[in-house]
């Protein structure tokens, strides 16, 4: 479907859903929906859209500026479920984008004449392939703007965390998020670190860039309970921002690893450790005999 007209209003009153016919065939750089270039200010609303990984294209292509999402899913797409290509603005509120093989959404912009912003409030992104939202400023002047906040990530594929936002390109990217401060980063990705698999996983991307001059941090997104015990063992500083962890196992006393353990020099600021069903009647925190750890809890 494509819409060329400005203004246009897509709309389902009680909420609808489109699947997109398993075998239905376009390109790869096609998509079920496109907004082109004539289609300013135009709104998707209360529309579930459903792809499937056999077609090759993606959910929703948008060519034209202004372009709004609210109340929306696009999922299952074997490319992004929605692609921005040189808009300068666009709008997600409420939306969920999963399971796409790539990513939930992609911005891309070339010019260097404007900026490309995107506002994204209370957005979900969930088991996309390569990450939730994919940015790329091509060209060395190029700029995407990104604002919001309350978006929620749990990207992964076969098991392995896929960064909430990952950026590519030559350009400038601006992160205006009011909550940014939750994400952390590992070279060109972010992650927003809010289970135990999320956790290990960026602990260990981040001991890789351990120096004597640089000491990495890593953020706690929210609260989250652990079944399995937590083992720092590499000097990551991490901020909790208020969070708590609930320790819900009692791990392998045998191998001193009850709940947390740590066994390098850690420093822990605003996070809160919690006991778990697993775990009420011994609340320990175990640590090698050679490792120095601080606490710092903020009011």
């Amino acid at each position: 479907m494509r819409i060329n007209y400005p203004d246009a209003k897509i709309q389902a009153i009680n909420g609808a859903t489109i699947k997109v016919a398993d075998g239905f065939r376009y390109k790869a750089e096609e998509a079920a929906f496109t907004f082109d270039e004539n289609a300013k200010n135009a709104k998707l609303l209360n529309v579930k859209l459903i792809g499937h990984s056999s077609t090759r294209g993606h959910g929703v292509l948008v060519n034209s500026d202004n372009v709004t999402f609210e109340n929306t899913e696009v999922t299952g797409f074997a490319g992004y479920n929605i692609v921005t290509d040189n808009s300068s603005f666009i709008t997600l509120n409420k939306v969920k984008l999963a399971d796409s093989n790539r990513g939930g959404l992609q911005v891309y912009t070339s010019k260097t004449s404007s900026v490309a912003t995107v506002n994204l409030t209370n957005v979900e992104t969930a088991n996309n392939r390569l990450g939730g939202i994919h940015l790329i400023a091509d060209r060395a002047n190029s700029k995407i703007i990104i604002n919001g906040k309350g978006n929620q990530h749990n990207d992964q594929f076969k098991g392995v965390p896929s960064p909430a936002f990952w950026t590519e390109g030559n350009g400038k990217f601006d992160f205006k998020l009011s909550d940014f401060n939750l994400y952390t980063k590992i070279e060109n990705s972010y992650y927003h670190i809010d289970n135990d698999v999320e956790l290990t996983h960026a602990y260990t991307e981040l001991s890789k860039t351990i120096t004597d001059k640089h000491t990495p941090k890593m953020n706690i997104a929210n609260d989250f309970t652990t079944n399995k015990p937590l083992h720092l063992n590499a000097a990551v500083s991490i901020n909790g921002n208020g969070k708590t962890i609930t320790l819900n196992s009692k791990g392998d006393p045998k191998r001193n690893a009850e709940g947390l353990l740590i066994s390098s020099t850690v420093v822990i600021d605003n996070l809160n450790f919690t006991a778990g069903k697993a775990h009420e009647e011994k609340r320990r925190c175990n640590h090698s005999p050679d490792s120095h750890f601080i606490f710092r809890q903020t009011q």
